[in-house]
């Protein structure tokens, strides 16, 4: 079965479709990380500071954009996503001092240079298709002084019974890292990374959070969600008809080997720095 990323729209109109999932479920794993990186850039270059003006770049359905509102309420935010359906989930909570705007997180045209005091992105980074494009240009938009922070993942285990379930069928099959970009997945790398847009004293954190998933929850989210990064690994199956095989296999495996799913967790990768 040979990898595909035709689920991987960089249109940002698929992952619009998943935004209320997101909402439920994928917002109980990002919110740890997100809290972790709020406080590490706040020390650096506190969010209370008069004329604060902060950029979240992929925001998503919100959960950074959201934290830092109700910690830091005066804070001027704007959100901006390429998907229109993720941006009108960040509409839908109606947060004071929050502008929303769909923009491709590799063109920022509309921001004049050093417009923000701080430009932050958590776990979009490694599905844009140039990420270091979006770093230089999150990097333009940063004033002197201001604090670049990301977020992004690393060690992923959740796949895992799907790899099993598909060896029962191809003994030789791996699975595709989600789509993920090349180069985003350890502290060294994405430190790299900062370094290449002109970054120094970059430091970074490891935070792994856990899904916590209950009953069937996991195997309705790996299935049901329409979650691009997730249907980068099962459009192959799906297209060649086989998936209907695989998942009574892999429903079992999840059950008899991982508990339903209820430790599976994931390694955020955090990483900040002044400009």
């Amino acid at each position: 079965m040979s990898d595909s990323n035709d689920h991987q729209d960089s249109s940002g109109d698929n992952w619009g479709s998943a935004a209320d999932v997101y909402v439920s479920r994928s917002e109980r794993v990002t919110r740890p990380p997100v809290e972790e990186l709020i406080s590490c850039v706040n020390s650096i270059r506190p969010f209370s500071a008069p004329n604060t003006h902060i950029l979240d770049n992929g925001c998503g359905t919100g959960a950074l954009t959201t934290a830092v509102n109700v910690q830091y309420p005066t804070a001027r935010i704007i959100a901006s996503d390429l998907s229109p359906g993720m941006v009108k989930a960040v509409e839908q909570k109606k947060l004071k001092n929050v502008q929303t705007m769909v923009l491709d997180a590799m063109d920022l045209h509309p921001f004049q240079p050093a417009t923000f005091t701080h430009v932050l992105s958590t776990f979009a980074i490694q599905f844009v298709p140039d990420p270091l494009r979006a770093m230089s240009e999150m990097y333009r938009v940063t004033v002197p002084g201001g604090v670049i922070g990301l977020g992004t993942w690393g060690n992923l285990d959740m796949n895992a019974p799907w790899t099993d379930a598909c060896r029962t069928f191809e003994p030789g099959y791996t699975s595709p890292n989600y789509g993920f970009a090349e180069g985003w997945s350890t502290e060294e790398q994405v430190k790299a990374q900062f370094e290449k847009v002109g970054c120094s004293q970059v430091e970074t954190r490891i935070v792994r959070p856990k899904w916590k998933f209950k009953g069937d929850e996991y195997i309705q989210f790996w299935f049901e969600s329409k979650i691009p990064a997730i249907e980068t690994i099962l459009g192959p199956w799906r297209e060649s008809g086989k998936i209907d095989e695989v998942r009574p296999v892999f429903e079992r495996i999840v059950k008899e080997k991982y508990n339903g799913g209820q430790d599976f967790g994931m390694e955020a990768i955090l990483a900040f720095a002044k400009k």
